[in-house]
């Protein structure tokens, strides 16, 4: 896959791409016995660095409309 290829793919359709293989990567990760983040104190912790890191992201690149919306939604469904 050539650099162009990576990038004509955004943020929106990767997230609704993990959305739509949700179970899937489930059932890979019980089948390989991979603990995912169900543990609510881990998952706050990544979700605070998550954001610190979206954070700075934006800072050095500048406010991206399509960063919002992939932060708001992927910040909204970890804290789910």
């Amino acid at each position: 896959m050539s650099y162009k290829a990576s990038t004509d793919i955004s943020y929106r359709e990767i997230y609704n791409l993990l959305l739509y293989l949700e179970e899937d990567i489930i059932t890979i990760q019980d089948e390989l016995g991979i603990i995912g983040y169900s543990n609510q104190e881990r998952a706050e912790e990544v979700d605070e660095k998550a954001r610190a890191y979206l954070q700075k992201f934006e800072e050095f690149h500048g406010p991206l409309e399509e960063l919002r919306y992939f932060q708001s939604s992927l910040l909204n469904n970890c804290t789910k």
